[in-house]
């Protein structure tokens, strides 16, 4: 009798109580979050089921615009093991009939640009990664509209239907029924990718193939919502993708897999400085998946690549673009799992690599090729580099071993009829001491015609 009461109980503050009271703290909440005034129209909670909805979700635009976001419907269904877990686990997530106005000024901002700041604003009280499982992801007849006041244009997406079988870090054993989709109009012509799942599967995969040619990377970057911290003021991406969603008993899995290659492309950092230019480059992805920090490539072909790595006077380089700052660990917190980045093999063929420091030295290396194969961020076997090409109208090679994981190189240096006179400018290059004081070694040898050998 005790236990039927309490059941009452908990389902009318659940179905009475509860919609008013969550209906409150998402406007609060996210409106606080977002910096826009969210609304939400209408709630309805099962308490015993824990399905949740939301009625006429609503973002609000600009000052005086149209709203930004509005939602028709959403409905989210969450798991009891949600409360075991401390993390966010939700079997299923709808949303209907979402309309996204989107626009750019004249000065290239897009106008949820200030949305985007304030989350990034936002202190982390934590460095361990969050964890979460979110399963049967469907969107449904959504619109995007798009005006561009720097190209003076207006793009609409419409019927835009979307399945992601899930995304998730976290150990979870869900039924899985809804399958990889994009479907949609763009400007009126219709799109529709479908995957493919493997229902007999012990693990449940499910794959989407996607195939671009040659993308003009400069045109579709300019409408990146976010200011880059580098540049690529040309360049063309094509490939062959497939996008796999595997669910184990272990923690389920979003991982990419195939080709990417690249034509005609430019790196620049924020300022200007060239970084990378490449005539051809192919790139085979094994393993991706950036949910678990783990990239695992197989082979890399960079054909006419160019590397400038350019020092100033204040220690600082031009590929401090590419590189975010390191923030300190919260107090407590657990350890973020280190990037678990591997490369097969790394194959150069006429290239060049041009060095200069603070002090004006200059050292370029040209008609570069070789390989490097079996690189890892990681605890492995040292790579094996066998490397060759010009320097000062001689020759020059190295052959040895590349341990990323200890920074570490152990690989003979050969010079042959090679000016020296570059190589002044070596004690300020960021390398292994031992490698720089080989190479000192060398500057003090003949020039003739036999070769030194460094090691």
């Amino acid at each position: 009798l005790i236990v039927a009461i309490v059941l009452i109980v908990y389902g009318l503050l659940g179905f009475l109580a509860a919609p008013p009271i969550i209906r409150a703290q998402i406007q609060k909440h996210a409106s606080a979050a977002l910096g826009r005034q969210v609304i939400v129209g209408h709630v309805r909670f099962d308490p015993y089921t824990l399905r949740l909805q939301l009625d006429r979700l609503q973002v609000a635009g600009p000052a005086g615009q149209p709203p930004f976001v509005g939602v028709d419907q959403a409905v989210i269904n969450a798991s009891w093991t949600s409360l075991f877990r401390l993390a966010p686990v939700l079997d299923v997530l709808e949303i209907h009939q979402p309309q996204i106005r989107i626009a750019r000024s004249a000065s290239g901002q897009f106008d949820f640009s200030d949305i985007l700041q304030r989350l990034a604003a936002k202190p982390s009280g934590s460095k361990s990664p969050f964890r979460y499982s979110v399963s049967n992801i469907t969107v449904r007849d959504g619109t995007i509209s798009f005006a561009d006041a720097v190209t003076h244009s207006t793009h609409q997406i419409t019927h835009l239907d979307l399945g992601i079988p899930f995304l998730a870090n976290l150990p979870r054993d869900t039924d899985v029924f809804v399958k990889p989709l994009l479907a949609m109009n763009v400007d009126g012509s219709p799109l529709h990718i479908a995957g493919q799942t493997r229902p007999f599967a012990s693990n449940r995969e499910s794959a989407i193939d996607f195939h671009f040619q040659r993308l003009d990377l400069p045109r579709y970057l300019a409408y990146a919502p976010v200011a880059l911290p580098f540049g690529i003021p040309k360049g063309f991406l094509s490939g062959d993708l497939t996008l796999h969603f595997i669910q184990t008993t272990a923690t389920p899995e979003v991982r990419l897999s195939g080709a990417l290659q690249f034509d005609n492309l430019a790196l620049d950092s924020a300022q200007q400085q060239p970084i990378l230019a490449l005539q051809h480059g192919s790139l085979a992805l094994t393993d991706v998946e950036p949910l678990l920090s783990r990239y695992v490539f197989g082979a890399i072909q960079l054909d006419g690549a160019q590397l400038w790595y350019t020092q100033t006077g204040t220690g600082h380089s031009n590929f401090d673009s590419l590189m975010a700052p390191a923030q300190p660990a919260a107090k407590g917190a657990k350890p973020v799992p280190a990037t678990d980045l591997r490369i097969a093999s790394l194959a150069l063929k006429d290239s060049t690599f041009r060095y200069a420091d603070a002090d004006k030295h200059t050292l370029e290396l040209g008609k570069l090729h070789g390989s490097i194969a079996g690189l890892s961020l990681t605890a492995a076997p040292a790579a094996r580099l066998d490397l060759a090409g010009e320097l000062d109208g001689g020759n020059i090679a190295a052959k040895g071993t590349l341990d990323l994981a200890a920074s570490k190189m152990a690989a003979a240096l050969t010079l042959q009829q090679a000016g020296l006179a570059p190589l002044q400018g070596v004690a300020g290059m960021p390398l292994d001491d031992h490698v720089a004081s080989s190479l000192r070694r060398a500057m003090s040898g003949s020039t003739g015609a036999r070769p030194s050998t460094c090691s």
